[in-house]
């Protein structure tokens, strides 16, 4: 047999399984033959890698008030029992539940075995799933302004701030025109042409051409 494959005699991983009832038989421990039990062989049914899988529990042969033989019969949709009933494992053969089943020590480190950590019935579990699914649905997202909208408005805020460079001039026709602006005096005197002085009649005692 190759190292490492698994057999029906192996424990399944933690985890959560749709199980089969194949079988129920009675035992008894191997230092006292006066303490008896059931040990009930299960199918894993669902599509997982443990599929067609056996698991082996060992549960006490009286269904105390909330036991997990009594959880169990109850998911299996039979009837309740009352207290000191007695009842036939036949009628669990062939039913179907989910369990979330669990690895453990066994006693004195013999190896390990499966145990039911929870257990639901089939309509029980169905509505787990979808209750968890209606949680992690994505929020929706806020709706967005229409894209006129969102033209308009912009417009509307550069027109008003002055930083908007389109529709100036006579492009836009709807744009109020701009006030005048008032000439800008500047501060320089006036330059004389190049190359030309300005002429002033000579006065004075120096002053030629004039005869007295």
């Amino acid at each position: 047999m190759p190292i490492g494959k698994k057999t029906n005699f192996d424990p399944v991983p933690d985890g959560t399984y749709l199980l089969r009832v194949t079988d129920c038989v009675e035992r008894s421990k191997r230092d006292d033959d006066t303490q008896v039990f059931h040990s009930w062989s299960f199918e894993v049914a669902n599509e997982c890698d443990e599929a067609g899988r056996r698991v082996n529990i060992a549960m006490p042969c009286d269904m105390a008030v909330g036991s997990k033989l009594e959880k169990m019969w109850l998911a299996l949709g039979l009837p309740p029992l009352a207290l000191g009933d007695g009842f036939d494992t036949d009628d669990a053969i062939g039913g179907e539940f989910y369990a979330r089943i669990v690895v453990k020590q066994r006693k004195g480190n013999a190896g390990v075995k499966n145990e039911f950590e929870t257990i639901w019935s089939i309509e029980e579990y169905e509505k787990e799933i979808a209750k968890a699914t209606a949680g992690r649905r994505p929020a929706s997202k806020p709706a967005s302004r229409p894209a006129a909208q969102v033209t308009a408005q912009q417009e509307s805020e550069e027109g008003n701030d002055g930083s908007s460079d389109e529709g100036s001039g006579d492009e836009n026709p709807e744009q109020a025109p701009a006030s005048p602006q008032r000439p800008v005096r500047s501060a320089t005197p006036p330059q004389r042409p190049a190359g030309k002085s300005l002429q002033f009649p000579k006065t004075g005692s120096n002053a030629g051409g004039l005869k007295k």
